[in-house]
């Protein structure tokens, strides 16, 4: 009867504050309504915290807006509103001096972009440019931290908000209070970041090349800004990169300004200075006294393992991928946006020189940790996609030439070659068409080998990857890929052979015949005996003679039509004597009847070819007969 829909009670609250509400209680509802409600009557007795939220019920017309600037206006009891600019430059103030009618009034006007930008540009006109920033940022700042302060489930809107009221600003004012003031402050302060990430990167990098366009931010200070807004934004700094980029071509930015500051934010590489020369083991030889100085137990004896793997992890000291692999796991323990951006940010620079570096050890821990990373549950949906954006980006195809020029370099067993094959496993997928791009560059045939052979190594666990390249236009691409799959001797490359047995490239289709020919399964068979349809000879020779080794019975009527040259595909002599040749290996008695026609057929003594094709089939049933006297028949259980 009261039509209550919600109470809360804020921080300083009294019990004198309790019993004026419970008294507000005791009234008559149908009295209380007369006198304004609950939250006129709260006001009266001067109790501001308590806030209450009644149920009120509007018809309305959809088609026509409130007033005339489509927004309720936000009525408070003795309150003028929308109140002048004066009014609320006391209301803010009031609300941080810890007045909690003024800490309201500040969430309500932080409603409405509209009254927001109305104050600032009202209080705006007349000053200069830089005490504008100033004063803009300060503003801005208040206001975020004032409904920085209300529960999680309200901020978006009061932020977003503040981003619309941002956004209406003059183009050259926008761009200065972004760089100079939002994106560097909002790399530490929380209430700042939630302005920002209510608007959209593209939204952020457009006002940013305006700004650069117009003369009004430097090359400098938009390069900043950007790498700012990868460290507070959830997406990657590449992607961040790219939308800048985008950003500065449509604001009219020449390709040269624009490439210098892309490079700048987000640098292809690094100048290292020389190291000053060593000065002595002075600080090394310091590190180990102390640590002898530590209180140790008297049972232990000095040569104690544990004291020398001590003294040879002080020798190695940290490297750059024990520092980088920390960094990992503490996203996985405070996944916070800000902490999780600013931390993201550094394992980004920081991944992409240790292979070039040549830190391979390194590199395969980082990947060891952002594996461990991506299935954690804890992350959300866009924190993973980022951190699986960085181990992608360890699988680049030059981090990958390096990896396998390592691999030949590198002896087998040497812990360089074991973290590189370590490393190729993490990173799984994202490794396969690296490779396979290398591998189609590569004009060496022995370094052709070893990135086959690197490939191979990891097929097993990415036939599908592999797969979905056997339609790639260049078909020396699918013939390396076919050759993966063969060595994987695993049927669930056959669907994916089974498109390249039909390939235009007659290679192609010999290198799947090879592949399918490792594979023990009915249908492996089933395409070598299609194979014998072949245009090419060497094709159907090659079909024919696997089909014999392999001692597939079912083949034998298709080899009988060969041998008599007779259904489609290529029927020259080399491969009618390999699908005789073929019989005879197997040993079926369903082959004797070709092989004796063809023996006895008197048209076949008129040249040298009938006379190979006569010879070929007494040799095939001569084997045919020993094996069957001996019991013993290829190809039979």
């Amino acid at each position: 009867n009261r039509h209550l829909a919600e109470v809360r009670f804020h921080t300083g609250i009294t019990e004198n504050d309790i019993l004026a509400f419970l008294g507000l209680l005791k009234m008559d509802p149908q009295h209380l309504a007369k006198a304004g409600g609950f939250e006129v009557q709260l006001w009266e007795l001067q109790v501001d915290t308590i806030t209450v939220l009644e149920v009120r019920t509007k018809v309305v017309d959809a088609d026509i807006p409130e007033n005339a600037e489509g927004e309720m206006p936000a009525q408070v009891a003795g309150e003028p509103w929308p109140p002048k600019a004066d009014r609320i430059e006391e209301i803010i103030a009031g609300a941080f001096g810890g007045r909690p009618r003024d800490q309201r009034l500040l969430v309500r006007i932080a409603e409405s972009p509209k009254l927001i930008s109305a104050y600032f540009k009202e209080t705006l006109s007349g000053r200069g440019a830089r005490p504008a920033v100033a004063w803009l940022s300060r503003q801005l700042s208040s206001l975020a931290h004032a409904v920085y302060q209300e529960l999680p489930g309200e901020q978006p809107i009061f932020f977003r908000s503040l981003a619309e009221a941002l956004g209406s600003l003059e183009p050259a004012l926008r761009a200065r209070v972004l760089c100079e003031k939002v994106l560097p402050d909002a790399r530490h302060d929380e209430a700042l970041a939630m302005i920002v990430r209510q608007m959209s990167i593209e939204e952020v990098c457009q006002a940013l090349a305006q700004g650069l366009a117009d003369g009004h931010v430097s090359e400098e200070g938009i390069a900043r800004a950007i790498r700012n807004l990868a460290l507070v934004n959830l997406s990657s700094r590449e992607e961040v990169v790219v939308a800048a980029a985008s950003a500065m071509q449509a604001a009219g930015v020449d390709e040269e300004t624009a490439a210098k500051v892309t490079q700048s934010a987000a640098p292809s590489r690094i100048e290292v200075s020389e190291r000053a020369a060593e000065q002595g083991r002075q600080p090394l030889d310091e590190v180990l006294r102390l640590a002898d100085l530590a209180v140790v137990s008297k049972r232990e004896p000095e040569n104690d393992p544990k004291r020398a793997e001590l003294a040879a992890a002080i020798r190695r000291g940290f490297t750059d991928g024990d520092v980088t692999a920390a960094l990992v796991a503490l996203i996985t323990l405070d996944n916070r946006s800000t902490p999780f951006a600013n931390i993201m940010s550094i394992i980004e620079d920081s991944a992409p020189y240790m292979l070039k570096r040549g830190d391979y050890e390194e590199a395969a821990e980082l990947a060891d940790a952002l594996t461990a990373a991506v299935s954690d549950e804890t992350l959300t949906a866009p924190q993973k996609k980022r951190v699986s954006e960085v181990l992608a980006s360890l699988a680049k195809p030059d981090e990958m030439r390096q990896v396998s020029t390592a691999m030949r370099v590198f002896p087998v067993g040497s812990v360089e070659h074991e973290a590189c094959r370590r490393l190729l496993r993490r990173l799984g997928s994202h490794a396969v068409e690296p490779l396979l791009e290398i591998l189609a560059d590569e004009p060496d045939m022995t370094a052709r080998k070893a990135i086959i052979d690197l490939v191979t190594g990891i097929a097993t666990e990415f036939v599908g990857d592999l797969g979905a390249r056997v339609s790639d236009p260049r078909w020396y691409v699918v013939r390396n890929v076919v050759g993966i799959l063969g060595s994987t001797k695993d049927p669930a490359a056959l669907p994916y052979l089974s498109r390249t047995i039909r390939h235009g490239d007659a290679r192609v289709r010999r290198e799947t015949i090879r592949a399918a020919a490792t594979i023990r399964d009915r249908l492996a068979g089933e395409m070598l005996i299609a194979a014998l349809a072949d245009d090419d000879a060497q094709n159907v020779q090659l079909a024919a003679r696997y089909l014999g080794a392999s001692g597939d019975r079912s083949a034998v009527p298709a080899l009988a039509q060969l041998a008599n040259g007779e259904g489609a595909g290529n029927r020259d002599l080399a491969p009618r004597i390999e699908a005789i040749e073929a019989m005879g290996r197997i040993g079926s008695p369903d082959a004797l009847p070709t092989l004796e026609a063809l023996v006895s057929k008197r048209t076949l003594l008129r040249s040298s070819e009938t006379r190979e094709l006569r010879a070929a089939a007494q040799a095939a049933l001569g084997t045919i007969r020993v094996r069957r006297s001996g019991g013993e028949v290829p190809g039979s259980e």
